[in-house]
């Protein structure tokens, strides 16, 4: 009767050792699980996202100085257009001026040319200076007004590229706030994910704590049995 006590005991012994050991198997597949794996790949990722997002930040950075440079450029051709209006607006001015005085002799030339003869050299070298001034007043305006074209030319430019440079902010704008978004978004997985594990230490710590129940009990029952036997 001793004997079948002992055999029936140590059958439960070794019941009580195969459930400890599949839960520590189960353990071990819940450890195996790859969490820690994709932990690495997010911590991965959030440091690829924090290089991005400092890439974008100092790319947003060099594009706003160039639109400061581009505003002093854009700002800079339209004084020069001004000037080169008003330059021309004065030869205008000149010019007009000239015609009339030379509109003036001239009729005074033909008005007296009979009793002014000797006048009429005088009239004459005056037309020619006239003609000397007005013709360089014709070069000084269509140099002038070929500077006011490129002026023109380079504000234009200057507009497009302020243009530009706005929409490229507005665009690395909205990246960088895609990127923000993203780097939170994982940032609130992987706080799920470590809350997830810290539950799984939990019950971990459980299971090796029931293992050790089981290995006293083991050891107990081993204890009896030998006592048993040896009497």
């Amino acid at each position: 009767m001793l004997r079948k006590k002992v055999i029936v005991g140590a059958m439960m012994i070794v019941g009580l050792m195969i459930v400890a050991f599949a839960g520590k198997q189960y353990a071990d597949n819940v450890l195996l699980w790859g969490g820690e794996a994709n932990i690495e790949t997010i911590t991965s990722n959030l440091d690829k996202l924090d290089s991005e997002l400092t890439n974008k930040k100092n790319a947003l950075r060099e594009l706003n100085t160039k639109l400061s440079d581009s505003n002093a450029q854009l700002e800079q051709a339209k004084k020069d257009s001004q000037n080169s209006q008003n330059k021309l607006n004065e030869l205008e001015n000149q010019k007009n001026q000239l015609q009339g005085e030379k509109t003036s002799l001239e009729s005074q030339l033909n008005s007296k040319s009979a009793e002014l003869q000797g006048k009429q050299n005088e009239i004459t070298a005056k037309i020619e200076e006239i003609n000397q001034k007005v013709n360089e007043i014709n070069r000084l305006n269509t140099d002038w007004t070929t500077r006011l074209q490129e002026a023109q030319n380079k504000w234009n430019e200057a507009q497009q590229t302020n243009t530009n440079l706005n929409q490229q902010i507005a665009n690395l704008t909205s990246e960088k706030a895609n990127v923000q978004n993203q780097l939170e978004e994982t940032q609130r997985k992987l706080d799920e994910v470590t809350a997830e594990n810290v539950n799984l230490k939990d019950y971990i710590n459980k299971l090796q704590k029931a293992k050790n129940e089981v290995d006293d009990t083991a050891r107990k029952s081993q204890e009896i049995v030998n006592k048993h036997i040896s009497e």
